[in-house]
């Protein structure tokens, strides 16, 4: 068999071992990645030279076209015969089951365990451009800031430097934390299949009520009052559950809907005005945190409406509407867990 293409040499490197047993089973040949390979295939009736040209690897396997649609044209497998006594058709087709097989698991293992292809792709499996600074700010705050935070403060009310209410503090920072993994996880790995996407992308949309219903808790008084607003915010989080799941089931798109955006809207409404109550509305730390969450929403809504057009600072490719909100969200959240930290330390001061 000889590889013509030195693109899919440099592809098939990784089984290049595996496949060695292969070939020194077919007929003790090397392998070369790096150079044209011949694999001697012993038949009882003669020898049997089959010449397989790969543009991609993807003509055998789909899923590691990393969210990129390849031209099926440049995506060939020809196998060309050229004996007069051929290989058995069963001998062959197994043959090429296993380069395939090789060729797919070697690809799926490469893409996913290097840590620098983490955030570098240009378009989601789904095929939708990803601008690459899409997902970093939040993957970082998901993944250091938020853990810091929380552990630092479970352990100062461990060891009794804060009191025991500051409890409500780490439920806090706990919803912030899910919320910003789940979209740091969205927008920075490299999916290998559309359906894939949608799944990461549903448990986002989860998270985000999940969120939200954590922000109000540093601001409850009583543990009955707690309790109660614990299980209305579970609500909107098990009615964005079932709306996602109904829309996910009926082959509709999940980040849109009126339904999902009324919950979330009336869930963040409600939210904000109860922060207020407790901490009064004259809080220049309340409105600090409301106007940054209200520009957070206009800058989502652009994303819509403002096709086509951009900012002074927005790049394409690099930097959009989506995240001019991730940005804006990440500072009405920073007033938010300082509105919190206050109240909890003094509420007559706020």
């Amino acid at each position: 068999m000889t590889i013509a293409s030195e693109s899919v040499a440099s592809r098939i490197s990784a089984p290049c071992s595996s496949l060695q047993s292969t070939a020194s089973a077919l007929g003790d040949q090397p392998c070369d990645p790096e150079a044209d390979v011949e694999l001697a295939v012993p038949h009882p009736e003669a020898d049997v030279e089959l010449d397989v040209e790969l543009a991609e690897a993807g003509a055998l396997c789909p899923s590691s076209r990393q969210g990129q649609e390849v031209d099926p044209s440049r995506s060939t497998a020809i196998v060309t015969k050229t004996s007069q006594n051929p290989l058995p058709p069963a001998t062959l087709d197994h043959f090429e089951s296993k380069l395939s097989d090789e060729i797919c698991i070697s690809s799926r293992i490469s893409s996913r365990s290097s840590l620098s292809s983490v955030g570098t792709h240009s378009f989601y499996a789904s095929g939708e451009e990803r601008p690459l600074l899409r997902g970093w700010l939040h993957g970082i705050i998901g993944t250091f800031v938020l853990p810091a935070a929380l552990g630092a403060i479970t352990l100062a009310r461990s060891f009794q430097i804060i009191p025991s209410q500051w409890i409500m503090m780490e439920l806090l920072l706990a919803g912030k934390l899910m919320s910003y993994a789940a979209s740091g996880m969205l927008h920075l790995c490299m999916f290998q299949e559309s359906e894939a996407v949608k799944r990461a992308s549903g448990v986002d949309i989860v998270m985000i009520p999940v969120s939200i219903g954590a922000s109000v808790l540093p601001f409850t008084q009583q543990f009955e009052e707690t309790l109660i607003i614990a299980n209305i915010q579970a609500m909107f989080v098990a009615f964005t559950v079932v709306e996602v799941v109904r829309r996910h089931s009926q082959g509709l798109p999940i980040e849109t809907g009126g339904v999902r955006v009324c919950l979330i809207v009336t869930q963040w409404i409600g939210s904000v005005f109860m922060i207020g109550s407790r901490t009064g509305f004259e809080s220049p730390l309340w409105n600090a945190m409301f106007l940054s969450y209200a520009v957070a929403f206009l800058f989502y809504g652009a994303k819509a409406w403002g096709q086509g057009r951009r900012m002074p600072w927005h790049r394409h490719g690099w930097y959009g509407w989506h995240e001019d909100f991730h940005t804006f969200l990440f500072v009405a959240d920073m007033w938010l867990i300082t509105l919190a930290a206050h109240f909890l330390t003094d509420s007559d001061s706020v």
